[in-house]
C-alpha cells in the first residue's frame, strides 16, 4: 500500500481497498483504474492526518472514515460509469443509424428503381414497425447523449438510472429495427429481397449493429443495477 506504515495502519487501508474492489462494477480495466485512483487518494489522506499529529493507525482510520462506506463509493462510481456508457451508446447509435439506413435504402432502390424519397416512403409503408422502432430509438439515443455527459447533463437533471434506461431503450429499438429488416429479407417480404452486394452489405451492417447494441444494453443494465 505505502512504505513506512505499520501493519495495523496498512491493514486498515488494504481492507478498504479490498472491499471497494469487490463492490465495483464495470470492466477489469475500469475497476483497476478506480482502485488505483482511490488508493492514491486514501494514502494521501492518511499521510495528511499523520502530518497533523495522529499516529499511523489513527491516521489510517481517519482516512477510511473520510472516504466513507466503500459500497456507497462503488455505487457512485457505477453511476458515473453508467452515464458514460449510456452517452457512448447513444453516440454510436446516432452515428451508425443513418449509415445502416442508407445501405438498406440503396439495396431497396436497386431492386425497385424508385427515387430516394419515394423509396423512403415505400420502405416505411411496407414496414410500419420500422417507423415505430425509429420513433423510439432516435429520441432515446438523444436523451442518452444529452444526459450522459457534457454541459447538457447538468441542465437536464437526469440521473444515471434514467440516462442508462434511455440507452437501453434505444438499443432495444435499434435491435427491433434490424430484426424487422432482416426478418423481412429472410421471409422475402422486406423492401429489398433480390440479393446483391449492396443488400449483403446492408444485412451485415444490421447484424453487426444488432450484436453491438445487445452488448451495449447488457453493459448499461449491469452498471445501472450496480448504481442502485
Amino acid at each position: 500500500m505505502a512504505d513506512g506504515w505499520d501493519p495495523g495502519a496498512s491493514a486498515a487501508l488494504i481492507d478498504y481497498r479490498s472491499r471497494l474492489e469487490a463492490a465495483l462494477a464495470g470492466s477489469a480495466r475500469a475497476r483497476a483504474a478506480i482502485v488505483a485512483e482511490v488508493t492514491d487518494g486514501l494514502v494521501e489522506a492518511a499521510e495528511a492526518h499523520r502530518d497533523r499529529g495522529l499516529d499511523q493507525a489513527a491516521a489510517a482510520r481517519a482516512a477510511v472514515a473520510e472516504f466513507g462506506d466503500p459500497i456507497v463509493l462503488a455505487r457512485l462510481f457505477a453511476g458515473v460509469q453508467a452515464s458514460g456508457a449510456a452517452r457512448r451508446t447513444g453516440i454510436a447509435l446516432l452515428a451508425t443509424g443513418p449509415l445502416v439506413g442508407l445501405a438498406w435504402l440503396a439495396a431497396s432502390r436497386e431492386a425497385s428503381g424508385l427515387g430516394w424519397l419515394d423509396q423512403i416512403g415505400a420502405v416505411f409503408s411496407a414496414s410500419p414497425w420500422l417507423l415505430a422502432a425509429l420513433g423510439l430509438a432516435v429520441p432515446a439515443a438523444i436523451v442518452a447523449v444529452a444526459g450522459g455527459g457534457g454541459p447538457l447533463m447538468w441542465r437536464s437533471g437526469f440521473g444515471s438510472g434514467p440516462v442508462a434506461g434511455a440507452a437501453i431503450l434505444a438499443t432495444c429499438a435499434a435491435m427491433l429495427a434490424d430484426g424487422v429488416l432482416l426478418s423481412g429479407l429472410a421471409l422475402g417480404r422486406g423492401p429489398a429481397t433480390r440479393w446483391s452486394w449492396v443488400l449483403g452489405l446492408a444485412a451485415a451492417a444490421s447484424v453487426l449493429r444488432a450484436a453491438s447494441a445487445a452488448a451495449a444494453a447488457f453493459r448499461c443494465s449491469r452498471l445501472r443495477a450496480a448504481a442502485r
